[in-house]
């Protein structure tokens, strides 16, 4: 029994420290190529690659400008929504 105790603890250590290495990121900025103007508001979501699971998600600043943290390592799909809106 102590045996497995003492790999049970090993490895929720493991998980935990793990856990912290989540220090991925993605930024970039939204312009819309025909007008040359920042994208405001627009939506992006972070998707699991393997099963389009939302990760998380934010909003491009009045800048167009976005930036997502805490990523854990591997692979995602970025999904944008946005309005438009014709003058």
């Amino acid at each position: 029994m102590r045996k497995r105790l003492s790999f049970f603890i090993l490895g929720l250590s493991y998980c935990a420290t793990r856990a912290r290495k989540a220090d991925g990121f993605i930024k970039g900025k939204l312009v819309d190529t025909a007008g040359k103007q920042p994208i405001i508001d627009a939506a992006i979501c972070v998707l699991q690659a393997k099963d389009s699971s939302m990760v998380t998600f934010t909003l491009s600043s009045k800048h167009g400008a976005f930036e997502v943290k805490g990523l854990a390592a591997g692979d995602y799909v970025l999904y944008l929504l946005c309005r438009l809106v014709s003058n």
